[in-house]
């Protein structure tokens, strides 16, 4: 699969003062990093990398809801196609657009997530990243139960956030289950991270 150098996506993120961006990005890499370096399917540096570019379009755009299809535009554009879909798949571990069509800027983008989800079928580098970002924080990483509280506090809540939470423990699982242990026990100063 081709994907970007470390080099051309620092290249990428060199302008940006969006520090908290920067740091959840690197640690959702280097997290989605820790997990593929205990399984034998998925290659650490790829998921990485896909860490770090899954946010990419909020260099350009900061919308909740844009971001993820600019971040997936800008990649094609790059050339990377086949890793382009890490940019929206990693918003849902469901696959429904679980926000309404006025959340966009513009119509066309909720009508183009809703079918690009509805004719994807997810890969473990998807499951990977999806959990990832729900472990990621400027600082490092937490429990994904404080990610849940902070992006509800900060969005608010949909008919759909418990299932997309449900989700998101049972990919916590399913990865579990394959490296034999808690990813907690791989992830550096989850404790502290989340209790300060």
């Amino acid at each position: 699969m081709n994907y970007p150098s470390i080099n051309e996506v620092n290249e990428w993120f060199k302008n940006t003062t969006n520090f908290n961006l920067i740091k959840h990005c690197e640690n959702c890499a280097f997290g989605a990093k820790l997990i593929s370096e205990r399984l034998n399917f998925l290659d650490p540096e790829l998921a990485f990398i896909m860490g770090l570019i899954h946010d990419i379009g909020k260099l350009f755009n900061t919308n909740r809801y844009s971001h993820l299809i600019i971040g997936y535009k800008f990649l094609l554009e790059n050339g990377y196609d086949k890793i382009a879909r890490i940019c929206i798949t990693h918003a849902f571990p469901i696959k429904t657009v679980f926000f309404e069509k006025n959340n966009f800027n513009n119509p066309e983008d909720y009508e183009f997530l809703k079918n690009y989800l509805y004719n994807i079928e997810y890969d473990d580098y998807d499951r990977l990243i999806q959990l990832a970002d729900c472990f990621s924080i400027p600082d490092g990483f937490c429990l994904i139960e404080k990610r849940f509280v902070q992006a509800s506090l900060k969005y608010g809540t949909s008919n759909l956030t418990y299932r997309k939470w449900e989700k998101i423990i049972q990919i916590k699982k399913y990865f579990e289950e394959k490296i034999n242990c808690s990813i907690y026990d791989i992830l550096p100063n989850v404790v502290q991270n989340t209790f300060k």
